[in-house]
């Protein structure tokens, strides 16, 4: 979850420039670092999936959060697969060394265990094991999917929506303050109908451009015919009222789009079962949200959410609930404390820029450091308040069980979660591994790979100009708006594109299977018929459902074959629709899952 909190900030601060943005991702990528090394400190590194079962603490991660490890699997697939290439080539190497024997302070290979056949160390081999019982398709798709929701956010969001308010502002900059007031409005309510462009970037161009038009502050000046000067030129404000009248502006925006979020969208569309499907009405998280939202008055849990929570999607919510409107704007006014600095940061970060026409020095050379004061103090607003939104939600999930039980289940939206439910184990049964075609297998790899290429593009080259909202398009090369993306930028593009054509045929392919399946009137598989046909094909059951309970509650014994201490041979690939990962009890070599005495 913090990830996701620290990519919604990044995007709603890129307008700012690429500089706050990048110390903002690197203050993520630490924290999530030090968070990493302080659970492998406190509960150490073990050295199997066996003992890591054994660890409470994992118990009920794994009891309460189960049905994110395939999510996990695929975070493991799109961003260290480099790593987990060059890990296996070390892995090799030190194999051959030791089966070469050249250097004699190399562990010496037990050949009464059959070391000497594997290609890759024991452990190495051991891991292999393990992601081959991975429901491969699955985790494929959501590895597609993180990465399409990375590009769209990095590159759509933070790149292309600056590039367009920044030509805004230079088409404003000369109007009267009431027309770029309609401006700013109309564009502001259309950004924010859009799903993927947060509420900040629109506040901080308001920043930018009213002020600038209200005073004049750092604009050179106009003059008329005769060489006087253009009194008309600005409305003559003082900066003050400026900014007040910004800030005011920005909120009417805000409580505007709110309504029509809220009254031409979410409303229209709640008799549509498979949007309050898609909002999940009938989980326990939505229905506390809705409890929460529909208290009168103001409290710390619904102005969190209002406020902190992704401007387009809370408030169509709000109206696919029905939600009072007037309690809704009351409790969004709270907003003005994300907007106000974020008003003052884009001012102030305009002031930097004015450079005195002698000297060529910035004439407020305070600005810039105050601006970046405040462009992260709405940047601590917006992440504390999802912060404390999610802390609120989760302590009512525990403590207003009585008021959550008198919500009745929507009937509509249960019966097609059934349904879907058929359909999704059908689909899982129709698309493991050991069932799909080569040629659809090398498809989802493709897009995989076109899709790994395409993030690690924008993350460890320079794809695009350096671009703010105080540039201009002409500052890009060439004057062309499409040069905003270097060649690198536009590989990425493409890559993005080649992955979403490979993940769209493989679905296109799959739910062919499933339609086909459903119409030969065969009886629709269960849980137990899917985890039967995976336990036999030798695949974790992880993804299909939580661990099983008795009736005081503990957790059953694993229905998974315990195959510690089996021996086998190999691990053998058919790539013609056989197992991937088949445990051969054959004589001589030990089973080495457990990462100890024994091989693989």
């Amino acid at each position: 979850m913090m990830l996701l909190f620290g990519l919604w900030c990044t995007a709603s601060l890129s307008g700012a420039g690429s500089g706050i943005t990048s110390y903002f991702a690197s203050f993520m990528f630490g924290a999530m670092l030090s968070i990493s090394v302080l659970m492998v400190s406190t509960f150490g590194v073990p050295a199997n999936a066996d003992e890591l079962n054994k660890l409470e603490a994992f118990k009920n991660l794994k009891k309460r959060y189960g049905w994110m490890a395939d999510f996990m699997k695929a975070t493991l697939v799109a961003v260290c697969s480099p790593m987990v290439a060059g890990y296996l080539c070390l892995a090799f190497l030190n194999q051959m060394i030791r089966r070469s024997g050249i250097l004699p302070c190399s562990v010496k290979l037990d050949r009464s265990k059959g070391e000497h056949k594997l290609w890759v160390t024991r452990n190495a081999m051991a891991q292999i094991v393990e992601f081959k019982r991975w429901d491969h398709a699955k985790v494929y798709n959501w590895a597609i999917i993180m990465g399409a929701v990375y590009i769209l956010v990095n590159v759509a969001a933070m790149k292309f929506t600056v590039l367009f308010l920044s030509w805004m502002k230079q088409q404003c900059v000369k109007m009267k303050i009431m027309e770029v007031t309609g401006i700013i409005a109309a564009v502001g309510m259309t950004l924010f109908l859009l799903p993927p462009v947060p509420g900040v970037p629109i506040y901080l161009t308001g920043g930018l451009m009213i002020p600038v038009v209200a005073t004049g502050i750092g604009e050179p000046p106009e003059y008329n015919d005769d060489g006087t000067k253009r009194q008309d030129q600005f409305a003559g404000w003082d900066l003050m009222s400026a900014i007040v009248y910004t800030c005011f502006v920005s909120l009417i925006i805000k409580l505007c789009a709110c309504t029509l979020q809220q009254k031409v969208i979410g409303e229209p569309l709640s008799h549509k079962v498979w949007i309050r499907q898609l909002v999940g009405v009938n989980s326990d998280t939505i229905r506390t949200m809705k409890l929460v939202l529909k208290q009168p008055g103001l409290n710390i849990a619904k102005v969190a959410i209002l406020v902190g929570g992704p401007d387009w999607p809370t408030s169509v919510f709000c109206g696919i609930m029905r939600l009072p409107l007037h309690q809704i704007l009351f409790g969004t006014l709270p907003v003005f404390l994300l907007i106000i600095p974020t008003c003052l940061s884009g001012t102030f970060l305009w002031m930097s820029l004015v450079m005195d026409p002698e000297t060529r020095q910035p004439t407020y050379p305070w600005a810039s450091t105050v601006s970046t004061i405040f462009l992260l103090g709405s940047g601590m607003v917006q992440t504390g308040s999802m912060v404390v939104a999610a802390f609120h939600l989760e302590q009512a999930v525990r403590t207003r069980g009585d008021e959550l039980a008198e919500i009745p289940i929507d009937q509509e939206v249960l019966e097609a979660d059934n349904r879907d439910k058929s359909r999704g184990l059908l689909y899982v049964k129709l698309t493991q591994w050991h069932r799909v075609p080569y040629f659809w297998k090398k498809m989802l790899h493709l897009g995989v790979f076109f899709q790994i290429v395409s993030c690690y593009i924008t993350v460890m080259m320079t794809y695009s100009a350096t671009y703010g909202l105080t540039n201009k398009p002409e500052d890009l090369p060439d004057g062309k708006w499409y040069n905003l993306l270097n060649m690198k930028g536009w590989a990425s593009m493409l890559c993005f594109a080649l992955s979403l054509v490979c993940w769209y045929l493989f679905r296109a392919w799959a739910f062919k299977q499933v339609d086909e399946y459903e119409k030969s009137g065969k009886p629709m598989p269960t849980e137990g018929d899917v985890q039967e046909e995976m336990i036999e094909a030798g695949l974790s059951i992880s993804q299909i459902a939580p661990a099983p309970e008795n009736d005081d509650g503990k957790e059953r014994a694993s229905e998974v074959p315990d195959h510690e201490g089996a021996k086998m041979e190999d691990v053998k690939r058919d790539e013609k629709g056989g197992a991937d990962a088949r445990i051969v009890e054959v004589k001589g070599v030990e089973s080495g899952i457990d990462g100890g005495e024994g091989e693989t």
